[in-house]
């Protein structure tokens, strides 16, 4: 499922690309009936996701490949809406249902995306920090001050859904201003993957002459 909504949105970045340089407006009907149906299967999509049981199915990841892989549909978002989205990654594996955070990933981008506004910037941080690895998505939306109810919308990103997938993992999801961009900024931290021994690559003695 998770795959499927990655090439959606694929699909649906392609679509509004195909608008912006559709100077003589031939396409305007075809790519309208396109759109209505990615956004309907879409959301479809996302229910049967968020309501899909834990399936226990979990597997070692780096996740700034996961984070990678979700954000990728969201460049041409980003283009069009003249929003800057910057990515800093750093190395770490986190054994995760790689579909539910992805998703997880997938709604704080969107919600990041549709607050920062023209000319604003998303920035996403993939960080290995002690025994955690974290991912922190700020914005230069309206944002609020700790203490304070987040602006009105914030809430729309499935925020209970994200908090419920990353306690799930063990992690932790917190919400607060950004210092930087005076945004709101969202911290996911996932304990990070440490090979047992039997996992780790076994080393070959050469003799020596």
């Amino acid at each position: 499922m998770h795959d499927a909504k990655n090439l959606l949105g694929v699909i649906g970045a392609n679509v509004a690309w195909l608008r912006g340089n559709d100077a003589e407006g031939k396409l305007g009907e075809s790519l309208s009936d396109i759109e209505h149906a990615c956004t309907r299967l879409a959301d479809l999509l996302h229910q049967a996701i968020d309501a899909a049981p834990v399936s226990g199915i979990r597997a070692a990841v780096t996740l700034a490949d996961l984070v990678r892989d979700a954000a990728r549909p969201f460049g041409r978002v980003a283009d069009r809406e003249k929003v800057d989205l910057e990515i800093e990654e750093a190395s770490g594996r986190v054994v995760v249902d790689p579909a539910r955070v992805g998703r997880v990933v997938e709604n704080l981008l969107e919600n990041a995306l549709r607050h920062a506004g023209e000319g604003g910037t998303v920035r996403v941080k993939v960080a290995a920090e002690a025994d955690d690895m974290t991912l922190s998505i700020e914005d230069t939306g309206v944002g609020f001050h700790p203490g304070e109810a987040p602006a009105p919308g914030h809430h729309g990103l499935g925020l209970a859904f994200c908090r419920n997938v990353v306690h799930e993992h063990a992690g932790t999801l917190t919400l607060d201003r950004s210092d930087a961009l005076h945004g709101a900024r969202v911290k996911v931290s996932l304990p990070r993957h440490r090979p047992r021994i039997s996992e780790r690559p076994r080393l070959s003695l050469v003799p020596g002459p």
